[in-house]
């Protein structure tokens, strides 16, 4: 596992961070890793954004079906 998978696995590293050392690294690793790196940055951006989301205050009430 290479140091971008690691910082992302401990969430030390944010996943601009991440594209950025990947663009850095991208030409010392092979395709299949730099594509499953590019997944677990992507994986690990929606994952922040999901936290994120359930963070707002705002919530909205959905109406019932029956109404």
């Amino acid at each position: 596992m290479c140091i971008i998978c690691i910082e992302i696995e401990k969430s030390l590293i944010t996943p601009s961070e991440a594209r950025k050392s990947l663009a850095e690294m991208a030409f010392d690793m092979d395709l299949e890793h730099f594509l499953e790196v590019e997944e677990k940055i992507e994986e690990f951006k929606n994952k922040n954004q999901f936290i994120s989301l359930l963070k707002e205050e705002d919530t909205v009430e959905l109406p019932l079906e029956d109404e």
